[in-house]
């Protein structure tokens, strides 16, 4: 393939009335052609009869461009498809999975929006002006709106002061984390990312984590990325701090920290948005047998564009097993929260 494609996984593309396992199998009738049209699907083997080859007939019949089959039962077997693939196995597809958390959560579900008026097969063939559809293509624009109206209102700030905003003011419309269904089954931050956008508070966010191109070749070279692959990035000679910054200080608005051997410290900078001398005090959910502390637990700022560092200190008391678990830090000044 020449050009890049989205990624979908054939759970997520169900055809109505398909259960979600079911379209992993990417069978017959089990994908939504609107869906997976113009994507690579992921796909999984069932049973050793599984004939492989159609799974890539399937998806090619709904629109997808190519697959990727996660084979659960076969080993070394080379299957040849009728549009671009790859067979991986579970060990590698847990990877593939691990780099699809999203940032947020934005509406994407039932979604009135305008239609081109030539009529194909998810419009029953009819010719429609509008058309009620969902998934992650009506979540982006609603994002890209909400960018868009940042940038009008500060039109100063940075792509990544803007990403910071949404990403720092985000409750769904109870004051909670977003739930995977009106049930309340438990999600975590890898299906809903930092929580639900909310399109006014991000106009206000307050506090912000920013980061510059310096700061992304600082993060690059701390996880290995050469010289010749910065300068093909900058497009000059770039140098990188020595010793190297340490990835997990990289200021992102999100912490990450894989196979915690022992305690563990990060560091972040929050600059102040706001006016008038304030003061912000920390707030933490803590992780499941992990103890946090925020030092300092509070930022005292006395004026607009003020920045302020603080370190976070992780210590394990209790094996996870392998298993993530997951907190939270929210700056609260008893007015804003973020």
């Amino acid at each position: 393939m020449e050009n890049y494609y989205g990624l979908i996984a054939g759970s997520a593309a169900t055809a109505p009335a398909i259960p979600p396992k079911n379209a992993s199998f990417c069978k017959n009738n089990t994908l939504d052609p609107t869906l997976i049209k113009g994507k690579i699907v992921v796909c999984t083997t069932e049973l050793l009869t599984d004939k492989c080859a159609e799974k890539a007939i399937f998806v090619k019949q709904g629109g997808g461009v190519g697959m990727i089959l996660i084979d659960l039962v076969a080993k070394d077997v080379i299957f040849q498809f009728v549009s671009h693939g790859s067979v991986i196995y579970p060990e590698a597809a847990g990877e593939l999975y691990d780099h699809r958390k999203p940032d947020i959560t934005a509406p994407g579900v039932n979604i009135l929006a305008a239609w081109s008026p030539v009529a194909i097969g998810a419009t029953a063939r009819r010719t429609l002006d509008y058309n009620i559809i969902f998934g992650t293509s009506m979540s982006c624009p609603h994002v890209s709106a909400v960018a868009a109206i940042i940038k009008s209102w500060h039109p100063s700030w940075s792509p990544t002061t803007i990403k910071s905003a949404i990403m720092t003011t985000v409750l769904d419309n109870t004051g909670n984390f977003i739930k995977s269904n009106p049930r309340g089954a438990s999600t975590t931050p890898f299906d809903y990312g930092s929580g639900h956008i909310n399109p006014v508070a991000t106009m206000d966010p307050r506090l912000v984590y920013d980061f510059d191109l310096s700061d992304i070749v600082d993060f690059l070279y701390s996880i290995g990325a050469s010289f010749t692959q910065l300068k093909n990035l900058t497009g000059k000679l770039t140098y990188c701090k020595n010793p190297p910054k340490l990835s997990n200080d990289f200021n992102y608005t999100s912490i990450g920290v894989f196979n915690m051997n022992g305690s563990l410290s990060v560091h972040r900078t929050v600059t102040y948005y706001g006016e008038g001398p304030t003061i912000y005090r920390a707030q933490l959910e803590y992780p499941s047998n992990i103890n946090v502390t925020v030092i300092p637990n509070e930022l005292k700022f006395a004026k607009f564009g003020e920045k302020m560092y603080f370190r976070i200190d992780f210590t394990p008391y209790k094996s996870s097993n392998g298993s993530f678990v997951f907190g939270a830090l929210t700056w609260i000044n008893g007015i804003h929260r973020v």
